[in-house]
């Protein structure tokens, strides 16, 4: 790690350092050739927070990268806890591509199972920082995504604050675990088709009939929300009601540990025999979600374009994606997340100019938009 890029490092530690409180434990793991832990797991007093200042300023520059030793080492700082307290994870900083993985299918496959793991709940996530232009974003991404953690794509240092303090304020209000959400049919003939859900484990059984998305852990006000396709058979009756969805939802309460069982509302829609104006308004709130979820998905075909070199094509379906997009109802209304996605879009094709501008800055940014549309 450069002495420039090493600055910017150790601000972003110190500001982790100054967000966590007496009762929050931090350990710090760096790596090189080898990787070594130069401050122990301890309570972030402020004696702890002093101390854990000191080691970041002892830290010096290094031209090598070897992130497995050092993911190892803080996996063991983890695993070796007497106090297991339920909230835990790591946060992974580098500028450079690793030296001795070189690739990230390589990387992945020497993931512990408290890391690389599929179920809903993953004991350690790893979220991982990516300063500079000359990172891995590629490696970085994959160990995110298997590990249910974050990228950021930390680009200049005016970006530190804002991405550390969204990952510290969540880690530290996670209120509830093991969440899962499930919807179930609730009229003859109503099945589920899809539930596009990201990154989060989802499963459709019962020939249609049921839909379970494992979502994991939940900050204080934190929001989820997913679109669920189904397929509504034809109405026999006139002016009535068809009942499409039980919701339900089962969590763990952190702070009474215990399993939480939750009924939601009985999802209905009318049938009229003719349709009012009003019955023909599309919803805002479920146009602006099923934006969000196909810019989501032709950001990920334009960068797999990216990858092979196919740049113009890449650039073609982001541009058409731009345009369907702006013709939308909740683009047209003025929606914010609507008009984001849309100066999401522009940036990334601006970003996809040449292969080299694409190297540079752009498959880093189009990899943090893919992991912030997954969650």
């Amino acid at each position: 790690m450069s002495g420039l890029k090493l600055d910017l490092v150790k601000r972003a530690v110190k500001f982790i350092i100054q967000n966590l409180g007496p009762s929050d434990r931090l350990s710090i793991v760096i790596f090189s050739t080898t990787a070594r832990r130069v401050f122990p797991l301890r309570r972030m007093s402020v004696e702890g927070r002093e101390s854990a200042v000191r080691a970041v300023n002892s830290l010096r520059p290094d031209n090598m990268t070897n992130i497995v030793a050092g993911r190892e080492i803080g996996i063991r700082v983890l695993e070796e806890r007497r106090e297991r307290n339920p909230v835990a994870s790591i946060m992974l900083l580098s500028d450079g591509v690793d030296s001795y993985c070189h690739s990230p299918s390589q990387l992945l496959g020497q993931l512990p199972a408290s890391i690389h793991s599929n179920c809903m709940q993953h004991e350690i996530p790893v979220h991982t920082f990516g300063f500079g232009s000359d990172h891995d974003p590629n490696t970085m991404h994959a160990i995110s995504n298997a590990s249910g953690g974050t990228f950021s794509f930390i680009e200049s240092v005016g970006m530190i604050q804002n991405s550390f303090a969204l990952c510290i304020g969540g880690l530290l209000s996670v209120l509830a675990q093991e969440v899962r959400l499930t919807v179930r049919s609730a009229s003859r003939g109503v099945k589920i088709v899809a539930i596009p859900s990201g990154r989060y484990v989802r499963n459709i059984s019962d020939e249609g009939l049921q839909g379970v998305v494992d979502v994991g852990s939940l900050y204080a006000e934190e929001e989820k929300q997913f679109l669920v396709y189904l397929l509504v058979p034809q109405s026999s009756a006139s002016n009535t009601r068809t009942s499409l969805l039980d919701v339900s939802c089962v969590y763990r309460d952190l702070a009474a540990n215990e399993l939480i069982q939750m009924q939601g509302e009985l999802v209905e829609i009318p049938r009229p025999v003719v349709c009012s104006p009003a019955d023909q308004v599309v919803s805002l709130e479920v146009d602006r979600q099923r934006n969000r979820i196909l810019v989501s998905e032709t950001i990920a075909k334009a960068q797999g374009l990216a990858e092979i070199g196919n740049l113009e094509a890449a650039r073609a379906i982001l541009t058409q994606r731009r345009e369907t997009l702006l013709t939308t109802p909740a683009a047209r209304a003025g929606d914010g997340l609507s008009n984001l996605l849309e100066t999401e879009l522009q940036e990334i094709m601006d970003r996809m100019t040449t292969m080299d501008l694409y190297t540079h800055t752009g498959r880093a940014y189009a990899l943090l938009g893919m992991s912030s549309h997954s969650l």
